[in-house]
């Protein structure tokens, strides 16, 4: 069985409801409906706090590449550390705010 799938469908014109899971695959779009398993309610909020959460420390990160006496006196090692996390923070934040609007 497929990710222990109870049943698989097969159909060309199906149109998923708002906020189901996909995935773009050589067989096609792959669908994987959450009706009764999870509760939007509570994803909406942990999805919320979670993006307060990469906010603050991308404000965080910013706040120290932007100051010249950090960035003139770190090694380049550590510089370039604080750049990958602002870069892993700003992509963590798009992909919790693209999980949260796909939910409505």
């Amino acid at each position: 069985m497929l990710l222990n799938a109870e049943k698989l469908e097969l159909n060309a014109d199906y149109e998923p409801p708002k906020g189901t899971p996909s995935y773009r695959s050589e067989m096609g779009e792959l669908f994987l409906p959450l009706e009764g398993m999870v509760d939007v309610t509570a994803e909406k909020a942990r999805l919320t706090k979670e993006i307060q959460k990469a906010e603050t420390e991308i404000t965080k990160v910013k706040e120290k590449l932007n100051n010249p006496a950090f960035a003139q006196k770190v090694p380049v090692a550590v510089l370039q550390e604080h750049q990958r996390r602002l870069a892993d923070w700003e992509t963590k934040h798009a992909h919790l705010t693209a999980s949260l609007q796909a939910l409505g």
